[in-house]
């Protein structure tokens, strides 16, 4: 099994790179899309896109000069569809970066989780 990654220390990372990206491998796709989804959420100022299992991360255009203010996470909130729906698909994630699902599978799931969501609005 792989190692957790620090995402705190990932955002790090990405600040004081000279690019301005960092690219980082996930276990697959569907791991890739719902990590991207969690990092989204808790820093709003970072720019997060999916090829595949490539997770590439960016500094939104416009961020504060103080670097105590880059990329704070959120808050931590009250409990959401949106937010129960992320830890689902993260929970799918992590199973199908294990094995136990299929890339298939996990589609079918989400859209499922999707389809759930949607008639819950």
């Amino acid at each position: 099994m792989r190692e957790p990654i620090d995402w705190s220390q990932v955002i790090e990372q990405l600040d004081e790179s000279s690019t301005g990206e960092l690219r980082v491998t996930m276990g697959s796709p569907g791991s890739a899309q719902v990590t991207r989804c969690r990092l989204l959420e808790r820093f709003p100022d970072l720019v997060a896109e999916t090829i595949g299992a490539t997770l590439i991360l960016r500094r939104a255009a416009e961020l504060p000069e103080q670097p105590e203010q880059r990329l704070q996470p959120r808050k931590s909130s009250e409990s959401t569809p949106a937010n129960d729906l992320i830890d689902r698909l993260s929970r799918l994630g992590e199973m199908t970066e294990r094995g136990l699902l299929t890339t298939e599978e996990f589609e079918v799931l989400k859209s499922k989780l999707l389809e759930e969501l949607r008639r819950a609005d």
